[in-house]
């Protein structure tokens, strides 16, 4: 099959839908008098994730609004994940040239995809990493809460996929791992999914934000699109003297 035909195209976030934010469960529920932050600083949010179902209502709109904080829906990749997927698709999980010890990242996820497309033959979704709240950095993610609300791929596709790569448990809902969509807040979604904060989290809520590094701002690599503030210039996998693994993550900044 070649990739013209099945190729995936990227939806649109809502723009008509219309959500009663009292009929979420209370752990998804935006901060009283709509605040920016999460319910109740996040701790019950925090303890109840990842997943299995996402609620629905927290689907975003095109423009500036009050909106929700953004869901992956895949697996966490571990340290211990990225060793197992390289010793099992060594083609596709690549090494750097001359490097015995880093992994492209996005060399990788380009890999992953056009195998997903080409030999799985897979064009419900897209897989992407995504940086989320959790056991792990990133997320090997085949949904965006942002483009598809609480609704989940088709199971046979994820199955398909989840048998590839070798992993053995169901894929969850993660939380994003950025600081511009891990929270309710008034923000100007675009047309891409790219979520532009244009007012500050309030004090209460940058003092019980847990969910990443400050170093990570933006979307890495959720859409393919650049960060409002920031632009992944390299994100490798790097095994560190220890024998542990860890992600280096370099910027570029953009004015």
């Amino acid at each position: 099959m070649k990739m013209a035909d099945a190729r995936c195209t990227t939806p649109t976030p809502g723009t008509h839908r219309k959500s009663n934010y009292d009929d979420l469960p209370e752990a998804f529920r935006p901060p009283r008098n709509r605040q920016t932050g999460l319910r109740d600083g996040g701790e019950p949010l925090f303890k109840l994730l990842p997943v299995s179902t996402l609620p629905r209502g927290l689907m975003p709109k095109l423009g500036y609004h009050y909106h929700p904080p953004r869901f992956y829906f895949g697996w966490p990749c571990t340290d211990a994940r990225f060793e197992d997927l390289r010793k099992k698709h060594p083609n596709i999980v690549t090494l750097i040239p001359n490097r015995d010890d880093m992994i492209d990242i996005p060399i990788v996820i380009g890999n992953i995809k056009r195998y997903t497309i080409e030999r799985l033959e897979i064009t419900s979704f897209v897989p992407h990493f995504s940086p989320i709240y959790g056991p792990a950095p990133l997320c090997l993610a085949v949904a965006d809460s942002y483009f598809v609300g609480c609704v989940r791929p088709p199971y046979p596709d994820v199955r398909k996929l989840q048998r590839w790569l070798g992993i053995k448990e169901d894929p969850m809902w993660y939380l994003d791992g950025t600081t511009c969509c891990a929270y309710w807040g008034y923000s100007h979604v675009a047309r891409n999914g790219e979520r532009y904060v244009l007012d500050e989290p309030s004090r209460h809520y940058k003092s019980s934000q847990r969910t990443v590094d400050s170093t990570v701002t933006g979307t890495l690599a959720g859409n393919g699109g650049e960060s409002s503030q920031k632009v992944a210039h390299q994100l490798v996998w790097r095994k560190n003297s220890k024998k542990s693994l860890q992600f280096i993550m370099l910027f570029s900044c953009h004015a």
